[in-house]
């Protein structure tokens, strides 16, 4: 849905609101050509509440929607905004990971579990060797895990 509360809660670009409208309405085309049921608001559409909780609640009551299903936002303020309207709706939901990142939410809470202290460095071995990024092998690259102690 493209919805005024995310245009103007901040100022942006208009190119950057245009690029992500073109972006979300293509690929709401591409899955209603692949088989799949879209309902897309435009943001001049009638319908439109202009909030994302707000149009949900119209979505749910209009398409008697009993079960809901999103992926968590990447924007604090959005995510803190849905899981206030699912717990005040208390509608069944299903919330699924972004792959926008390359940890999970609970990732350094896991981590860190049982910890005195919340050492960057812990984190950042623990990342390489997840990832494989500045590594050799099982090694680190260059042979060190930091370089914190050289001089510039």
């Amino acid at each position: 849905m493209e919805v005024r509360q995310e245009t103007d809660y901040v100022k942006h670009h208009i190119q950057k609101v245009i690029g992500f409208f073109a972006a979300m309405y293509n690929f709401a085309r591409w899955l209603t050509k692949n088989g799949h049921q879209v309902y897309y608001l435009k943001i001049n559409d009638t319908e439109n509440r202009q909030s994302i909780t707000e149009n949900l609640d119209w979505i749910i009551q209009e398409f008697q929607i009993s079960h809901f299903e999103y992926q968590y936002p990447d924007e604090y303020r959005l995510d803190q905004q849905l899981k206030q309207w699912i717990q005040d709706k208390r509608i069944s939901n299903t919330v699924y990971d972004t792959e926008h990142f390359i940890t999970t939410r609970t990732e350094l809470q896991e981590l860190f579990a049982g910890k005195k202290q919340l050492i960057m460095e812990t984190f950042y071995r623990h990342q390489r060797k997840k990832t494989g990024v500045l590594m050799q092998g099982s090694k680190p690259a260059g042979g060190v895990w930091n370089y914190d102690a050289e001089k510039s």
